[in-house]
């Protein structure tokens, strides 16, 4: 990993950050994008990832959901650096919605989640391919696993699942990809929007996070990419809930990739929408 070139976008927070820090400490050079905001940390996350051993860091506010600004930072990595070698798409958003509320409010989260990675690998693709690079997709389980009121971000998911899966054949070997499919982790778009100590969106704080684990139990598995794993899922038990259950007897027939150890557990009582938060 030392000397490699890598673009993260949605790099200011949660795994985003993660990302970025677990490549500094493996000598990765590192460009990290994310919208800018009052509240955006990118910048130091740029020192603190300079301070954990990337040789440099370069880091640009863009918005993923434009296609000029997907451009520029591509452009920008790759006349900085000279190469580019993985690219990282993990900026996204989130979105709980009932049916019946404003229609206005679908089009950003399917322009975020799912233009906002396939424009960065349209423009990243030709320098992938010089380097023999990879893509490391950030999708969710929401994207197999259907969630009440979650529809347009699941759909979102699946979407960045679907177009993934298929553009592996177009590149493949050359380029390698990995989609990633976790569930719910301790971030903070879970602890502070989603989550009270208690019961929050019909999601039991305690069980999600011992089932799918906090931010520090993913270092490991999050690097697991470069074993050249087609997926990664979270990990939890070994042994799937009962949702899980009802889950892998629909899909398991026709793939045993998609299994989602502990599964969400007590999804009613959800509320009828959030707006939309960074994840």
């Amino acid at each position: 990993m030392s000397g490699k070139v890598v673009l993260i976008t949605g790099a200011s927070s949660g795994l985003g950050e993660l990302m970025a820090y677990e490549y500094a400490k493996r000598g990765a050079y590192l460009a990290i994008i994310a919208i800018k905001e009052p509240e955006s940390r990118l910048e130091q996350v740029a020192r603190t990832a300079r301070e954990l051993g990337s040789p440099d860091v370069l880091f640009m506010f863009a918005d993923v959901s434009k296609v000029d600004d997907c451009r520029m930072f591509v452009d920008s990595t790759v006349k900085y650096f000279g190469r580019l070698d993985h690219l990282v798409c993990n900026a996204g958003i989130g979105a709980i919605y009932s049916i019946d509320i404003d229609v206005s409010k679908f089009e950003p989260v399917m322009d975020v989640n799912f233009w906002g990675s396939v424009y960065p690998t349209h423009f990243a693709i030709p320098h992938l391919v010089k380097t023999n690079g990879k893509i490391i997709v950030n999708s969710s389980s929401s994207g197999a696993l259907s969630v009440p009121k979650a529809g347009v971000y699941g759909a979102s998911k699946a979407a960045l699942i679907s177009f993934y899966e298929s553009l592996r054949h177009e590149v493949s070997p050359t380029v390698t990809i990995t989609i990633v499919t976790l569930g719910f982790i301790e971030t903070d778009i879970i602890t502070s929007k989603y989550f009270s100590n208690t019961v929050s969106v019909g999601l039991k704080r305690d069980v999600c996070i011992q089932r799918w684990g906090p931010m520090r139990a993913l270092k490991r598995s999050w690097m697991e990419y470069a074993k050249e794993k087609r997926r990664l899922h979270s990990q939890g038990s070994s042994k799937p809930s009962s949702s899980s259950n009802i889950y892998s007897q629909k899909y398991i027939v026709s793939t045993s990739m998609f299994i989602f150890p502990g599964c969400m557990l007590n999804c009613k009582g959800m509320d009828d929408h959030h707006d939309n938060v960074k994840c």
